[in-house]
Formats: C-alpha cells, sequence, structure tokens
C-alpha cells in the first residue's frame, strides 16, 4: 500500500493499563504492524472532581514528563509517542479514571527521538523563531512535541510554520500537558509563541512527505448542531487519496466555559469521548482524525455543565493531511520483445507497480490505450491478467485489421488516487 505517515482507526482501542503511578510497558503489536515507528494517543481524564496526571514516552526513554491533564476536569487531549522495535511504549497514569485510546500509528515517514528536546523560549510575548536543522534530516516537513506550564497557571502557547501570518497569540490557553505539531520551512524553522517562559515546550519527533503542512490553517465550522456528530468536509484544500487530517479543536469561549468537543472517522461508531471531552475556555486540542474517501470527519459539541457555551464559537483548523504516496514507479516492458512485431502476432507486455519502498504493490485500476497515426483501440483493460503480487500480464493480438506502422501502448495505473503513465513505442509490420 506505500506510506501515508499516519494512519487513523476507525474506531479507537483501549489501552489503558491496570497499574497506577509508575511507567508500565505497553505492546501494540496486536493493533500495528511491523515497522510502526509510533502511536496517536488520546488521553482522557474520566474523573469529574479533580484534574488528573498522565504521561507517556517511547519505550527506553528516560523522559519523566508526568504531568497534569488541565483541559477541565472530565478533559482530553492528543499525544504522539515513538514506540520500540517490539512496538513498545512506556504510559503512566495516576488512577484508574485516566483512560488512554489508541487513535492510530505513525509509519516510516515520521520517526520519534528517545528523549525529547527543549525548544522552550528565553523570552515571552512575541512570535520566536525555533531552528530544527540540529535534529531532524533535511527531507523532515512537520515536528511533533508537548507543551508543558511548569507552573499551576494558565498560559497562552501555541505553534506555528516559519511565514505563517496566523497570529491567535493571547487566545490559545494550556494549563498542564498539551500535545502539539507543526510544519516546518525548507530551513527547518517555525515558531513559538508563549506569554510566560514558564511553558515549556519539547519536540519529541519529525514527520517526512507525503505528510502535508499547511502554512496557514484552514478554519473550518463552525457547527450548527449540538449534541449529535456533524459532517465536516476538508473541501478542496485536502486532495484525494488523503486518509487523515490534522485538525486542531479550538474554542474561543471565555469565562470559564469548557464545552464537549470531539471528532471522529466519518463513518465511525465510536462515541468514546462525548462526556469526557472538554476543551479548556479559550484553549486549544490538537488532534488528528482519519477522514473518509470523500474527505470528509464528523465533529461533535455538547455544552457543558452550566449550559452557557456558544457553538459558533468553536472551530476545527486543519493545519495538514496525510496521504497515501501509492504508487511509486511502474515499469512497462515488451516482454522477448523482438525488433519488430507482425501482424497475426499476440504479444505480451508485463507492467510491474511498487511502493517507494521496492515492495509490489497491487494497482486499483488500469487504463490502456494502443494508438497510432491511423487507428485507435481503448478497450483493452480486459486482457490485463494479475500474474503475481504487483505484477500483470497484457496480451494483445495485432490483427490484419490493424494498420502497421508506430504504435504507442500507454498505460495509466491508479493506485490510492495516485496515477502513473508509462509508454512504449511498438514497431509493427505486415507479413
Amino acid at each position: 500500500m506505500g506510506n501515508s505517515g499516519l494512519i487513523c482507526f476507525e474506531n479507537a482501542y483501549e489501552i489503558t493499563p491496570a497499574t497506577t503511578g509508575s511507567y508500565v510497558d505497553v505492546d501494540v503489536s496486536p493493533f500495528v504492524p511491523a515497522g510502526a515507528s509510533g502511536v496517536l494517543l488520546e488521553f482522557s481524564n474520566y474523573d469529574q472532581s479533580a484534574a488528573r496526571k498522565f504521561s507517556a514516552r517511547k519505550k527506553g526513554s528516560t523522559d519523566d514528563h508526568y504531568e497534569l491533564l488541565y483541559n477541565g476536569i472530565g478533559g482530553h487531549n492528543y499525544f504522539f509517542c515513538g514506540l520500540d522495535s517490539n512496538r513498545k511504549l512506556q504510559v503512566k497514569i495516576e488512577t484508574s479514571n485516566c483512560k488512554i485510546w489508541l487513535i492510530g500509528y505513525t509509519d516510516s515517514k515520521c520517526a520519534f527521538f528517545d528523549n525529547a528536546y527543549d525548544f522552550s523560549n528565553a523570552q515571552s510575548a512575541a512570535w520566536i523563531d525555533k531552528n530544527a536543522s540540529t535534529i531532524v534530516p533535511a527531507d523532515a516537513v512537520g515536528v511533533f512535541g508537548y507543551f508543558i506550564p511548569t507552573t499551576t497557571i494558565h498560559a497562552q502557547a501555541i505553534l506555528r510554520t516559519k511565514g505563517s501570518t496566523e497570529d491567535t497569540a493571547g487566545k490559545n490557553l494550556v494549563r498542564g500537558i498539551i500535545g502539539v505539531y507543526t510544519g516546518i520551512n525548507e530551513s527547518k524553522l517555525f515558531q513559538y509563541y508563549t506569554d510566560t517562559i514558564t511553558c515549556k515546550l519539547f519536540i519529541i519527533g519529525y514527520s517526512k512527505a507525503p505528510i502535508v503542512w499547511f502554512t496557514n490553517p484552514v478554519k473550518k465550522g463552525p457547527l450548527t448542531l449540538e449534541s449529535t456528530w456533524q459532517e465536516i468536509s476538508c473541501g478542496s484544500n485536502v486532495p484525494s487519496g488523503a486518509n487523515a487530517v490534522f485538525v486542531e479543536l479550538v474554542n474561543f469561549n471565555g469565562g470559564a466555559q469548557q464545552p464537549h468537543v470531539t471528532v471522529r472517522k466519518k463513518g465511525s461508531t465510536d462515541n468514546r469521548g462525548i462526556v469526557d471531552s472538554r476543551i479548556r475556555y479559550t484553549g486549544h486540542a490538537y488532534a488528528v482524525v482519519g477522514i473518509s474517501a470523500d474527505g470528509k470527519f464528523e465533529a461533535f459539541f455538547e455544552r457543558d455543565i452550566d449550559m452557557a457555551q456558544d457553538i459558533s464559537l468553536v472551530e476545527f483548523w486543519l493545519h495538514g493531511y496525510a496521504m497515501w504516496d501509492g504508487i511509486h514507479t511502474v515499469a512497462l516492458q515488451h516482454v522477448n520483445a523482438p525488433s519488430v512485431i507482425y501482424l497475426g502476432s499476440t504479444n505480451r507486455f508485463q507492467i510491474t507497480v511498487k511502493d517507494e519502498d521496492g515492495n509490489a504493490i497491487d494497482a486499483d485500476s488500469f487504463t490502456i490505450t494502443m494508438k497510432n497515426p491511423y487507428k485507435t483501440s481503448t478497450d483493452l483493460s480486459s486482457t490485463i491478467v494479475k500474474a503475481s503480487a504487483g505484477v500483470y500480464n497484457l496480451d494483445y493480438t495485432f490483427s490484419a485489421s490493424n494498420a502497421s506502422g508506430k504504435w504507442t501502448l500507454t498505460v495509466n495505473t491508479v493506485k490510492t488516487g495516485k496515477t502513473r503513465i508509462n509508454k512504449l513505442e511498438i514497431t509493427v509490420e505486415r507479413v
């Protein structure tokens, strides 16, 4: 199938450990394939009386960022975490009401460090350039991390791609740990704003293409219906073939108004978070959600206890998307090709389809044409027979009704919305 960077499950899996108060191994190999580099997690505090502590780290890490999840009591947030070669991570929760959900996983297009890098600001109340070039490769296009305010006060904290003009500084509260992500420019720069230097930023990994990041977020919403799942279309900003989007849940309600806001893939039956998905007032959560073939996901809004929240003040900002790279190379050759083909002879052409790692993959469809200046035949798809994984045989007979001369065989190979076109010139003569 190739790679997309990020794969989201239709419904999440709960991976909450039985042990509380210490780091424990969590083996996600029953859910993610070999080669998975990391996971996307949702932390949910089901305790209705107090904020609780959570932490997740790559197996083998010595980081200990065990912090309160302060997106409201009964709140939630999203985090990326690396896996070791055995597909294990480590998590730590304060009580059994701290739930951890496995939302999806990353493939070889994302990588995670054993220990996080501190990218905190030494200056507050300004957009500060942060240079990731010393920790990411030349082909990196984005970074993953988390904020940790180191005092119990609220902090304004937000990231943006270098070159972005989006400025919500002063409108993005965090208190406690919150997962974050952003694109980076060709110089590997991004920008970080916080109103206090006590709010720390740690970078834990990076992404490569085919993940794509927008310079400025694409704003969707607000929703029009409360207490029900409602579709959101990504529109023309996200191309066909994309399988997931990075969507920031933004709550502009002030005055301690903390509605329940969450997202899921269109077609999912997952209702896990609708009563434990508060977003902090003037706060945000950096989510990732799978999208359907028609480019849609579903969002949910519900008022909290005092019922004062305004649905029109909650928005969904698209920061980028993951897309199957699908086919990478398609080889087209004439098997045992003579220098000249004669009318009346049957000839075999072989099509080989591979992903960017060189693995054979099956195509979704082919469109084939055989043309010369005097005659055109287009109905050839029925002559294709799959020989083995990623290998297809096309047998074509140049009958007496065909014209001699130069023919061009064109094969249009389609895989997960991506296309490769191959052409082969053939000389045909009469016997």
